[in-house]
């Protein structure tokens, strides 16, 4: 992808060798190593997702998350992301707390 010139330094007996890449060869380099680790996440998220799901806890906390989410889409100072990630944490929370 990239070419490599060798050229005389300005000192006699060095030389040294310039590599230029074109912006096509970047974004290509940039596109694969984008697709490598979209890949590699998509494995580990269903992976971690297969586990949580076997947890008895998971249907609680689902549950929590979706009463969160609709409570940020009805409250002015909380977005649905943050609503469906506090009334997670809270059922988790409240869970841990049961089996202590």
């Amino acid at each position: 992808m990239s070419k490599k010139t060798t050229e005389k330094a300005h000192n006699d007996g060095s030389e040294f060798v310039r590599e230029s890449t074109s912006p096509s060869d970047v974004a290509k380099d940039l596109l694969d190593q984008f697709v490598e680790f979209a890949d590699k996440t998509v494995d580990e998220v269903s992976r971690v997702g297969q586990d949580v799901l076997k947890n008895e806890k998971a249907p609680k906390i689902a549950a929590g998350a979706a009463i969160g989410a609709v409570a940020g889409a009805v409250l002015p100072f909380m977005s649905l992301p943050l609503g469906l990630i506090a009334g997670a944490g809270y059922v988790a929370y409240r869970q841990a707390q049961k089996s202590e």
